[in-house]
């Protein structure tokens, strides 16, 4: 690299902190760290999705989250994004018993036989 364009870099870094934004790239972690001087925080790795219930008739969610780590010094700056995703779980349908059917057809016959229509 250029010794000019390095020197221009950090001076763009260093400006950055001194005013307070930060220098956010995906250069430098990909994750949504924030460099200020020696501080550098990024997002750890996502957790693993959580389980679904597989109750059948319901939209459910799961869920995942990460957390915001840092390098050499503690910065008073967090990490850019949300640390918690949320989806939903795929949808099962509780569909139907076949017998449950019969039995409720053999219910109407017997209460419609019992009816007494008026002539």
């Amino acid at each position: 690299m250029n010794s000019k364009v390095f020197a221009v870099l950090i001076m763009a870094s260093l400006i950055g902190c001194i005013v307070g934004h930060g220098y956010r790239s995906g250069a430098h972690g990909g994750h949504g760290g924030v460099i200020h001087g020696s501080s550098y925080r990024t997002w750890g790795n996502w957790s693993h999705w959580s389980r679904c219930s597989g109750h059948c008739g319901r939209r459910e969610r799961q869920t995942r989250s990460r957390r915001c780590v840092y390098g050499r010094n503690y910065g008073h700056h967090g990490c850019v994004g949300s640390s918690v995703q949320t989806r939903y779980c795929p949808y099962r349908s509780c569909g139907y018993n076949p017998m449950d059917i019969l039995d409720a057809i053999k219910l109407l016959k017997v209460i419609s036989s019992e009816l007494i229509l008026p002539s």
